[in-house]
């Protein structure tokens, strides 16, 4: 009887405690994916710092919140600036890119968010294969 009492408060307790779900991305390298391949490929470091393999000398920091996880960053002139938001669960994402005298603006959603593996010193920035589209472009896959 003590046994069965102590499992069932136990159990109850359990039950009774919140469940918080926060972002779940952690520190690696990730693929952003449109349907039709990789959109980008992204390194986020522990230090809240993350660059682009696939344009060099894009990146900028990141931070995860109780809703979602929040990349930021800018790069060339060209590259502009960039503003991401994925979803808490770590799966989808929205991606907004814009230069700063807002000649471009670009927005592509839902993008696909794929764990590769842990960033490596052999992962280097390559040339990218982001097509720019004209200004205040919509791209919704």
């Amino acid at each position: 009887m003590r046994k069965t009492l102590f499992l069932v408060s136990s159990l109850a307790l359990l039950v009774s405690l919140p469940i918080s779900v926060s972002a779940t991305l952690s520190p690696g390298a990730y693929e952003f994916n449109v349907r039709n391949g990789v959109f980008q490929e992204l390194c986020l470091l522990p230090s809240l710092n993350w660059y682009s393999f696939t344009f060099s000398g894009l990146g900028g920091h990141w931070l995860n919140t109780k809703s979602n996880t929040n990349i930021f960053g800018t790069g060339s002139a060209s590259q502009g600036n960039v503003s991401v938001v994925v979803n808490k669960l770590g799966t989808i994402a929205s991606w907004t890119q814009w230069t700063s005298n807002l000649s471009f603006f670009n927005v592509v959603e839902p993008l696909k968010v794929v764990f590769v593996s842990g960033c490596s010193a052999s992962m280097r920035p390559h040339p990218g294969h982001l097509k720019l589209g004209s200004p205040l472009t919509l791209i919704r896959e």
